[in-house]
């Protein structure tokens, strides 16, 4: 099977943004490369192709005899990998996470993962009224931390506003971080300082505000200013006789992209037969 190309934009769910997951390193880099070929069938829940060297080695050419014997650790750690996010239909049992991936079966002659989503993660993706968000692949493999790579999406999903407001306690929630010993203010002048640094290299460069709480002086929440970005869409994705999303969404770009391309190449060659057909003319 020949791999899907990476697609230039990414789409998510936005339920799965708002979710509460653990990631690591590694976890932001496979869901990046996997979000990049995730099309119609992907959406069915069928099985997709991950490159090994995108999710371990990402710029270098060969992967090492440390990476090769950590493979059978990363197939059980990425099928571990669970999302609780805010769904009023969860039973009492999925309130400790839903499962990402079915499976993670590495192929050595291809060197690629087979994956596929679980079966569980339906609802986000198949229920009405999902909505969606929408972000290029270039702006998030510049990142290089997990906070980094899910503050970018958190402020994605309201790129039209220019902010976003996420209180502390809340995000401390999205990130699975232990609600115990965690201290706001090392936080923000810590970890979010970080990611602020990681995002000024991307198209979401932001400053923030902090708000205190009004009887006690603890910090309560993070105001995230940044500068509009008119292009991005979040779009309702309804389910209802058609579950797949229409091919006007996904891939929108790259066909956008090629139209523009072949419009600015005819327009040209037109310019140039109207000037031969004229100076024939004088002749």
């Amino acid at each position: 099977m020949v791999l899907t190309a990476i697609k230039q934009h990414l789409v998510l769910p936005n339920l799965l943004i708002n979710a509460s997951c653990a990631l690591t390193k590694v976890d932001a880099r496979f869901a990046t490369s996997l979000l990049a070929r995730i099309r119609r069938q992907g959406l069915e829940f069928k099985e997709l192709r991950v490159p090994i060297q995108e999710v371990l080695t990402p710029g270098r050419r060969k992967l090492s005899s440390k990476d090769y014997t950590s493979l059978a650790a990363l197939q059980v750690h990425l099928t571990s990998i669970r999302l609780q996010p805010a769904l009023p239909c969860l039973t009492a049992g999925q309130q400790v996470g839903l499962p990402l991936l079915a499976y993670a079966q590495y192929e050595k002659q291809k060197s690629w993962l087979r994956v596929r989503l679980a079966d569980e993660l339906r609802p986000c993706f198949e229920q009405s009224g999902v909505t969606y968000t929408s972000a290029p692949h270039a702006q998030l493999i510049k990142l290089k931390s997990p906070l980094a790579y899910r503050l970018y999406w958190l402020l994605r999903e309201n790129s039209a506003q220019g902010m976003r407001t996420l209180e502390l306690a809340r995000l401390a929630w999205m990130l699975n971080l232990p609600s115990r010993g965690f201290n706001p203010s090392l936080f923000c002048g810590r970890e979010l300082l970080v990611a602020q640094q990681q995002l000024a290299a991307t198209d979401l460069s932001f400053t923030m505000e902090r708000e205190y709480a009004r009887q006690k002086s603890r910090l309560h929440a993070v105001h995230f200013r940044f500068t509009p970005l008119n292009s991005v869409r979040s779009t309702n994705l309804l389910v209802g006789t058609d579950s797949k999303p229409s091919d006007d969404w996904f891939g929108l770009e790259e066909e956008n992209s090629l139209i523009q391309m072949l419009l600015l190449i005819f327009g040209i060659g037109g310019i140039y037969i109207a000037t031969a057909i004229a100076t024939s003319g004088a002749w």
